[in-house]
């Protein structure tokens, strides 16, 4: 390890690269530290596109900015991947120490490879940080919670992207001061700049709603852990008037896809499909759309569209269980949360918004300002660094000593 720099050198283990992590990745290696990203896996387009129906390509860098590196892992074929043990390490002791890094940096423990690095970093005497995003909201088994409870016990720090994976962390025995708040974010500036620059009536126009229409957005994949059929039995169970002038947008692809366009067709609902949308095209739905609705049941873990939304200066309704209900959708402030499978809920949430034009307004303004002061890339990495510098015993310039390892 080198101890012999001031400056920390920190290895980071992800499954591949991920859109979502990328940004971060870039504002570490700027950050002043040294960073290296470790990848199990570079997926090509089919793989990339499990789940959305189509084989695509993230038209946004998602290695550029920071040094990187693909680790000897295995990997199983097409949906495999994205199992437990779809994404593995061939040998990661080796790997770690031939780093030497002074701290290594996990992102999650959602996949067989993500626990190997933990136990290597253990083995190796290296100190460890761990960046998930499991909530308290999921019920477990018993033995369950004693395994979390085992596990939680080997890092050094953790890295909570919010309120509900904090307590998580609290409920599995994690010391409250090992725990950094870093909260989820997007690159607040892309997602905004991007829908500022649409022309919002011709958005709306060629989705096939006019100006008078409420647009509800959906975006994700076409999923059960989505629930996107409860957007379209909530619009169902609304007044014929009412119903006549809201326009779905829906953005995405997925299993459910048929299914969804027979339910919409049965009762005449308004539907655009938009298919999958990639990086650079998807904000142009959030300046079309006046509210995001996500229903999602707690296999949500966080739900980071709604954060896009926000960027954007659109309102979210979200179910109870997705995981930034208690964190981004402050009720009747930046959007409205509602009990997740409760289609009467839901209808009655759409109707407020749609019949109160100018509060849906002031709440997408102050989601806008949630998110870029409070749900950014500075402060994650601010939290992340200083996780470093603390689990390395190292003296940050411009601070006062270091908290030494534990």
């Amino acid at each position: 390890m080198k101890h012999d720099s001031p400056i920390p050198s920190l290895l980071v283990i992800a499954t591949h690269p991920i859109q979502y992590q990328a940004p971060l990745f870039r504002a570490l290696a700027a950050s002043g530290i040294c960073l290296t990203v470790g990848f199990l896996d570079l997926p090509d387009p089919s793989r990339q596109g499990v789940g959305f129906a189509v084989g695509f390509s993230w038209d946004v860098p998602l290695t550029e900015g920071f040094s990187w590196v693909k680790l000897d892992g295995i990997v199983a074929d097409g949906a495999m991947a994205n199992t437990f043990g779809g994404r593995r390490w061939r040998r990661p002791i080796v790997e770690v120490r031939k780093h030497s890094p002074d701290a290594v940096m996990v992102m999650g423990w959602n996949q067989l490879g993500l626990l190997q690095a933990w136990l290597a970093a253990k083995w190796c005497g290296i100190p460890l940080i761990v960046r998930g995003d499991s909530n308290a909201k999921r019920g477990r088994p018993r033995w369950k919670r004693w395994l979390h409870r085992l596990l939680l016990s080997l890092p050094l720090r953790y890295v909570a992207v919010g309120a509900s994976n904090t307590k998580f962390y609290l409920d599995s025995g994690v010391p409250t001061n090992a725990i950094a708040l870093a909260p989820h974010f997007v690159d607040n500036t892309f997602f905004s700049s991007r829908a500022a620059s649409c022309n919002r009536a011709s958005e709306r126009a060629k989705r096939g709603a006019s100006p008078e229409d409420f647009c509800i957005l959906f975006a994700g994949k076409f999923e059960s852990k989505k629930r996107p059929a409860d957007l379209l039995a909530a619009v169902a169970s609304l007044p014929v008037e009412a119903r006549a002038r809201i326009h779905i947008l829906m953005v995405g692809a997925g299993p459910l896809e048929a299914d969804l366009r027979l339910q919409a067709e049965a009762v005449g609902l308004r539907v655009s499909w938009a298919g999958f949308l990639n990086q650079t095209e998807i904000p142009a739905a959030y300046a079309a759309a006046d509210v995001l609705v996500l229903p999602s049941d707690n296999g949500e873990t966080w739900g980071l569209v709604v954060n896009e939304a926000m960027a954007c200066g659109v309102p979210a309704i979200v179910s109870d269980q997705v995981g930034c209900a208690d964190d981004l959708v402050r009720h009747g402030q930046t959007g409205l949360v509602f009990p997740m499978g409760d289609i009467p809920a839901l209808g009655s949430a759409i109707s407020e918004m749609a019949s109160t034009p100018e509060r849906r307004r002031a709440m997408g303004e102050a989601a806008r300002s949630l998110v870029t002061s409070e749900y950014t890339i500075e402060r994650s990495v601010e939290a992340i660094v200083d996780a470093v510098y603390q689990v390395t015993g190292r003296q940050r310039e411009g601070r006062g000593a270091a908290i030494a390892s534990e």
